[in-house]
């Protein structure tokens, strides 16, 4: 079952971050400046249950800044459409500031995961994604090599 909302995708990622018991301890210096999170005896928890989007971008920007050479493996990428919003806007900002930083997106579905990675120019997210207005009509986005995308002239 995919998650319902950010909450339960900011779970999921303390629950991986959790069992990754040498990345964790890389990136405790960090995390703990993230007020809504506490560090406990089963490790890393919510504290504060509100803005679960706002915590879920400090753990992204922690993990850009301290954990090296990042990448984030999600399966089952199709689920996400419960936080598709959030979840491309979040992805812009990590890609903008983190080069360091690579996603690598699975899942069954391959057409529902191109849609929501590679949209039309007329889908209204867009502008969120690439983080700049649609192409003329006659450019089409294509997937590269890779995890590039790029602009193709037909």
């Amino acid at each position: 079952m995919g998650v319902r909302g950010f909450g339960e995708f900011l779970l999921a990622l303390l629950d991986a971050l959790n069992n990754a018991h040498l990345l964790l301890e890389k990136l405790k210096e960090g995390l703990r400046g993230i007020r809504e999170l506490e560090f406990g005896s089963s490790g890393l928890s919510v504290r504060i249950k509100k803005r679960p989007f706002t915590v879920t971008t400090q753990i992204f920007s922690v993990l850009g800044r301290y954990g090296g050479r990042t990448v984030i493996v999600l399966d089952e990428v199709q689920e996400l459409s419960a936080v598709t919003p959030g979840f491309l806007k979040l992805l812009a900002y990590v890609f903008n500031t983190y080069p360091n930083m690579t996603f690598i997106f699975l899942g069954s579905m391959f057409g529902t995961i191109r849609t929501l990675l590679n949209p039309p120019s007329t889908w209204p997210l867009y502008e969120i994604i690439y983080g700049k207005p649609a192409p003329h009509p006659k450019t089409r986005i294509a997937f590269g090599k890779g995890s590039e995308i790029k602009s193709m002239k037909d």
